[in-house]
């Protein structure tokens, strides 16, 4: 599974905030229209980091999480954790969008 785009109505400091974890594609939400729109990025290279034509490689993409303190990566982090409902807090006290994709197959959870 690989998380593409994560939008949090509020979340500890993170009011409407969305992140966009995908080269491939670019996410965005209208809270106001309740609309989620997708849109390709037309420089995308597939397959940028196999090291050779060995299909073997399992590097599909790279996010990196960076900031300075207390900017929020931490906080990014636990509600992942949160969603994921590997943490002991409740997931449906907060709003949010997790778009992910599984098996070649983008899906949604909100």
């Amino acid at each position: 599974m690989r998380i593409l785009y994560l939008w949090v109505d509020k979340y500890r400091d993170f009011i409407n905030q969305e992140f966009n974890l995908s080269s491939e594609y670019t996410f965005k939400y209208d809270k106001e229209k309740k609309h989620l729109t997708k849109s390709r990025n037309d420089y995308y290279i597939k397959d940028f980091f196999s090291l050779n034509t060995d299909k073997d490689t399992n590097i599909e993409e790279l996010s990196v999480i960076v900031g300075n303190n207390g900017v929020g990566k931490t906080t990014l982090l636990d509600l992942i954790l949160d969603i994921s409902n590997l943490s002991y807090k409740r997931k449906d006290t907060f709003n949010y969008i997790l778009v992910y994709k599984y098996n070649g197959k983008i899906e949604y959870m909100c």
